[in-house]
């Protein structure tokens, strides 16, 4: 899944897709198909319980062209003690874009405060990072 946020905390589009959905549906990267302020944020949906999360980062981490200085990857079905082991599985892909292993998340998704505290990380990520 995909979020689009704001830095007035409003969402501002939301994907409801899988990836293999949208992987076969979307030909444009995420930002071009909506076209969202610089100030937003956005942030990636993983499942740590998914035995392709790296294929389901790659197929995803390319429609962010541009724009993953303003991405936050949040994993749900994570606990805080098996992040490192996510961020692991996904070395190859965040280096390859240059996302920070920091930027990715243990979220739960059936827990408000843990979303929130994830959306939060997200729109604190400064607007240009080098």
């Amino acid at each position: 899944y995909s979020l689009l946020l704001s830095t007035d905390l409003s969402t501002v589009s939301t994907a409801v897709n899988t990836v293999k959905e949208l992987s076969h549906s979307m030909r444009d990267p995420i930002t071009r198909r909506w076209g969202e302020p610089p100030d937003e944020r956005q942030m990636l949906w993983l499942r740590a319980d998914s035995e392709s999360i790296a294929d389901d980062a790659d197929d995803w981490l390319p429609r962010f062209t541009g724009d993953h200085h303003r991405l936050a990857i949040a994993v749900t079905r994570c606990t805080d003690d098996a992040i490192d082991t996510v961020r692991a599985a996904l070395t190859e892909s965040l280096e390859r874009y240059g996302i920070p292993p920091t930027r990715v998340l243990a979220t739960d998704a059936r827990d408000r405060e843990s979303v929130m505290r994830a959306a939060c990380a997200a729109l604190d990520l400064p607007e240009e990072e080098s």
